[in-house]
């Protein structure tokens, strides 16, 4: 199901976006879960500033715990001013208004913090790279996500030179991966070439996908029973000039705004 908005001759209210956050979250059961959203680094442009303050102003109440973790891919970790720029927080803000709110980067960079769910065969690499790569490739999570029952992803879809469109599994691969992960879509996406991405059937999105959902595999089994029998994973995705939000199960990749 999708809740959602878009105009081609005016911008979304802040009001109304209320409206449809309040629709959107208004049926799922997060009273004491442990929730955490998975947003952008300032290398994306959003309205997370305001996403932040609804998502709290909306749910905090209702939740055991409220988090953010930033799908950093293999971009440098945010420091804490830049952190607070990006979520539109002052230093005193952080401290006290949203003390209870942990803000958490993407810590690709240390193994320690990863948890490895399984691979992808040297066979399924063959058949996604249309014979360009000949490998395995481990599937590694950030493992602080097990820790909540209820995920969000939160972020914009924009055209991307590698794996065609951003968003979806993106966010989680490599968005939380390691670093293995985007090494493989970059290296993937050169041999293709930014030209062909879009019209190449079997390509670095599919790749990305394909780690997302695999019903015949154990990563798929872990995403899906997570933290304490199981937790679902739900986002708003933001295009230009709309607002989607989706109460589906798993992981939305077929998101592109149609007419």
């Amino acid at each position: 199901m999708l809740i959602g908005k878009g105009s081609t001759v005016e911008y979304l209210t802040d009001t109304l976006i209320r409206e449809l956050m309040m629709k959107a979250l208004d049926g799922v059961e997060l009273d004491g879960r442990r929730v955490i959203v998975i947003i952008p680094d300032g290398t994306r442009t959003a309205p997370i500033p305001l996403m932040f303050r609804l998502f709290k102003e909306i749910i905090g109440k209702r939740v055991a715990k409220l988090d953010y973790l930033i799908a950093l891919g293999t971009h440098q970790p945010m420091s804490e001013e830049a952190i607070g720029q990006l979520v539109g927080l002052s230093s005193a803000q952080r401290l006290e208004e949203y003390g209870n709110v942990g803000i958490y980067n993407h810590r690709w960079d240390l193994p320690d913090q990863m948890i490895e769910l399984g691979e992808i065969s040297e066979a399924e690499i063959v058949e996604l790279s249309n014979g360009r790569l000949r490998q395995t490739l481990a599937v590694r999570l950030n493992k602080l996500i097990f820790d909540y029952d209820q995920i969000f992803i939160c972020g914009p879809v924009f055209p991307h030179e590698v794996v065609g469109f951003s968003g979806g599994n993106k966010y989680f691969f490599p968005g939380i991966s390691g670093p293995e992960v985007i090494n493989f879509s970059h290296w993937l996406g050169a041999l293709i070439t930014s030209y062909e991405i879009d019209r190449d059937r079997v390509n670095t999105r599919q790749a990305s996908d394909r780690q997302g959902c695999r019903p015949d595999k154990e990563a798929y089994t872990l995403l899906q029973h997570g933290r304490q029998g199981g937790f679902a994973c739900r986002f708003v995705y933001w295009f230009t000039g709309r607002i989607l939000a989706g109460r589906d199960r798993a992981f939305i990749t077929n998101t592109h705004p149609l007419g």
